[in-house]
Order: structure tokens, then sequence, then C-alpha cells
């Protein structure tokens, strides 16, 4: 009986390390860049104006590439 501890703490941290690796780790790299992208996004096309109330913001396309280009940078 001396190994079954040892067996579930082995098995433990696998589960927790795959979690980690395929959950966690990439659920906050996309947080992250897409906060970085909306920052970005925003200063670049504060000076975009197309005639509407928000000046434009919506038809800024800066956005997708910088969070595209942030995942991949990360890694995802």
């Amino acid at each position: 009986m001396g190994k079954l501890p040892m067996v579930v703490a082995i098995i433990l941290i696998l589960v927790f390390g795959w979690f980690y690796w395929f959950e966690w780790r990439p659920s906050s790299i996309r947080k992250s860049c897409q906060k970085q992208a909306t920052n970005k996004a925003e200063q670049d096309c504060r000076n975009v104006t197309t005639g509407r109330e928000n000046g434009g913001f919506e038809t800024c396309v800066a956005k997708l590439g910088g969070y595209d280009s942030c995942l991949h940078n990360s890694g995802l």
C-alpha cells in the first residue's frame, strides 16, 4: 500500500499539468491578447473619422491583426 499514494500523486500532477497547459494557459493568453489588441486598436483608430458618433472605431480592422499577431507571438 505504500505505492498507492505515490501513484495517486503522480496522476494528480499529470492531470493538473494537462489542465494548465491546455485550458488555463491558452485562456489567459487569449484574455491578455484581447486586452492588448483592443487597446492598440483604440489608439490606432482614434483619429479615424467616418462621420459616425464614435469616430469610426467600427470601421477599423487593426484589432484583428493585433490579436492574431499576439496569439502567434505567445505560442498559440
